[in-house]
């Protein structure tokens, strides 16, 4: 019978997410695999939840807040981690970093189609951005929100992504599917050799 009510014993889940992204690095070609060590939300969904932060998080957060002073939603980042297991499992061999999360796919990423960029130094702001050893190494729109509420609820999950664009270099992939096909089956090779 079903109460719909919370279960007593909760199940901790592994997510993994896997898709493409855009290179914020020049050494990070495309047709490479970047693993999120972290999700820096830009989108501002986390901001109406209570997520808790570690003191790398913090420092982090802080210190884009001081790199990119802005108004607005760009001024109100949140921060996540993945989950070190998943990092253990699962990332050897590729580029670690801090994964950008935008709230859309054309002006939240710096494309123009027939309209003025509201902050046309934006790519170059993530770029530049330094906090430790820790930099934005890609940007997509899935990834803060993913670790953030995974974070929430308890859950172990990494963000993954093959490179389809460099856009530091104006480099795109001639071979996606291909590149797509080979981070596939490697982290399905890795998850397996783990059961």
């Amino acid at each position: 019978m079903q109460k719909r009510e919370i279960k007593e014993k909760l199940s901790s889940l592994n997510l993994i997410r896997i898709g493409t992204s855009g290179s914020l690095q020049r050494e990070i070609p495309v047709d490479s695999f970047v693993f999120s060590k972290f999700g820096l939300g830009l989108d501002g969904l986390l901001n109406f939840y209570r997520l808790p932060n570690t003191e790398v998080e913090k420092e982090i957060i802080e210190a884009f807040r001081k790199h990119y002073p802005n108004e607005g939603i760009l001024a109100l980042p949140y921060l996540s981690s993945c989950s070190p297991k998943l990092e253990d499992k699962l990332s050897e061999g590729m580029f670690k970093g801090i994964t950008a999360s935008c709230s859309g796919f054309y002006a939240p990423q710096g494309r123009v189609l027939r309209y003025e960029l509201a902050r046309p130094n934006f790519i170059e702001t993530l770029h530049s951005f330094k906090s430790g050893d820790n930099r934005i190494t890609n940007f997509e729109m899935e990834t803060g929100a993913m670790y953030g509420l995974a974070t929430i609820l308890g859950h172990h999950c990494c963000s993954i992504n093959a490179i389809v664009a460099n856009r530091i270099t104006n480099e795109h992939t001639h071979k996606a599917e291909e590149t797509m096909d080979r981070m596939i089956e490697t982290v399905l090779d890795r998850i397996a050799a783990e059961l």
